[in-house]
């Protein structure tokens, strides 16, 4: 039933619009009969009512003027009163048709035609897995003297935190203007599979499943800097490109890793730098957390469209330095994978040395570097091809519980969002005019006061069916009798062909 009620936007909010502009006219309609029928209902009373408050309640006499009488040195308490109720009144249905669309927003929301059970997410960087990972890989051809590295991870590292299908960028959690990436795995890595058909559902979400955010300030401290035993030198003799990999945990910054990149600039020698002198480099610090988010992504091409969901953010667990190192040098260590040094990760930042000296041109390095620091943890977590275990189709059911979640093929649709607030404004405004109209309609019927029969030409009603309190004549106008009882019909009768004029002749002396 919900997917028939739901129908366009622009339909959505023009019956929104035209509903609520109903029930203001309704309101603005009933207030001004309710203040007609008090105005005739004191009047009827032995002692009349007072000419300040009798205007007051007139529908005749217009808002601005009822607001003069109501700042009126000369109006009794009484008229004041009246006057500032019929003037709130009418605020509150006007003001309260204004707040119903203050803060009113259109939101995407998503209407599902299947779910299905997956593991989905990145969890936390596992160091115990970089070896078995690395194990693995050698084991598939043992006679291999070199170290494998599959094209696979190689391609997926250049712009790990860049892409779409694996990660988004996210608000930064505790510094401003750092670069904050969302590392989630996208459906990519769910398991089991998204099942075929749905054609006119073209998108898959993933509800509660852990990510990884990683912020990255981009320097370190100054009061930091890295020792001989926190570097890797990556080189090899006889080449001119070599880098001094750094990673080191923070002593300033509270539960982050500061890293860097220094390149070699004539190469290496004996797993050192051929010269020890200022070498350009580029530098980080960053900082890790867990968190839980929900996910919606292309079921063509498996990118991330939004993410829906953030849960709360927590830091993550201390860093093995020596594994996280170590799953570095997995993929940077060109020797060990007999990778050609102007085919290896050294080569951009070795070229890129003009750009390192000026922090505004080395954008595209410190992406790199990013996606480098970036890997691991994307890389060597429980729901990755570094953990052995992992099935490539099917649910593995070894893995920790927060991995286990649904997923959904949808397809989106508008969602208009009313503001709770604006709309308990709203309903209290309105409830308290209906409440007032309702209270003056009750009061009527217990005071059983005598109501004259109106029409709905109040200028004849008030001159033939008032009079003053201590007038002689029956009213204000013509004692014609039959007039105090006339309805619409007999009044359009009886006046049907009669001219009306200003009273005294002196006026239109001028004009003749």
């Amino acid at each position: 039933m919900h997917r028939v009620l739901k129908i366009e936007i622009g339909s959505s909010l023009a019956v929104l619009r035209i509903t609520q502009g109903a029930l203001s006219t309704v309101l603005t309609f009933g207030l001004s009969k309710t203040f007609e029928l008090l105005h005739w209902g004191l009047t009827g009373r032995r002692r009349g009512l007072r000419s300040d408050v009798f205007f007051c309640l007139s529908p005749t006499t217009p808002g601005f003027e009822v607001i003069r009488i109501v700042i009126s040195r000369a109006s009794g308490w009484t008229a004041r009163l009246w006057g500032l109720v019929r003037v709130l009144s009418m605020a509150a249905v006007w003001i309260a048709a204004v707040l119903l669309f203050v803060r009113t927003s259109v939101v995407t929301a998503y209407d599902s035609v299947t779910e299905y059970n997956v593991t989905a997410g990145v969890g936390q960087f596992n160091g115990s897995l970089v070896p078995r990972a690395i194990e693995r890989f050698r084991n598939t051809t043992p006679d291999y003297p070199y170290q494998i590295l599959p094209f696979s991870t190689i391609s997926s590292i250049y712009s790990l935190v860049g892409n779409s299908v694996y990660s988004t960028n996210a608000p930064p959690i505790d510094c401003e203007g750092c670069d904050s990436y969302l590392l989630t795995g996208g459906v990519i890595m769910t398991t089991s599979w998204m099942p075929a058909g749905f054609d006119a559902y073209p998108l898959v979400s993933v509800g509660k499943l852990p990510a990884t955010q990683i912020q990255f300030r981009r320097t370190i401290p100054e009061s930091e800097s890295f020792q001989n035993e926190d570097c890797d030198v990556f080189g090899r003799e006889g080449f001119l490109i070599g880098i001094r990999m750094c990673v080191a945990r923070s002593k300033v910054v509270p539960d982050s890793v500061i890293a860097g990149v220094y390149v070699c600039t004539n190469g290496t020698e004996n797993g050192e730098c051929e010269r020890v002198a200022e070498r350009p480099n580029i530098t980080t610090t960053m900082s890790v957390y867990d968190r839980t988010v929900s996910l919606v992504a292309s079921r063509m091409n498996y990118s991330i469209l939004a993410v829906t969901e953030y849960g709360l953010a927590h830091p993550s667990p201390a860093i093995d330095i020596h594994s996280f190192r170590q799953g570095l040098a997995w993929f940077l260590d060109f020797n060990a994978s007999a990778t050609p040094p102007p085919s290896s990760f050294a080569e951009p930042f070795w070229s890129g040395q003009e750009q390192l000296k000026d922090p505004s041109s080395s954008s595209e390095l410190m992406r790199l570097l990013q996606s480098i620091l970036a890997f691991p943890f994307w890389y060597f977590q429980p729901n990755n091809y570094g953990n052995p275990d992992l099935e490539v189709k099917d649910m593995t059911w070894s893995l920790p519980k927060e991995f286990y979640t649904t997923a959904r093929i949808t397809r989106p649709y508008m969602r208009i969002t009313i503001d709770r607030g604006m709309l308990a404004a709203f309903i209290v405004l309105n409830s308290s005019v209906l409440i007032f109209i309702w209270g003056v309609l009750l009061w009527l019927w217990i005071s059983r006061l005598p109501l004259p029969v109106l029409s709905s030409y109040p200028l004849i009603d008030f001159a033939f069916k008032n009079k003053e309190l201590d007038h002689s004549g029956d009213g204000f106008g013509s004692l014609d009798s039959l007039m105090m009882t006339a309805n619409n019909k007999d009044i359009r009768h009886r006046f049907g062909c009669t001219r009306v004029t200003l009273r005294g002749d002196k006026i239109f002396d001028s004009g003749r």
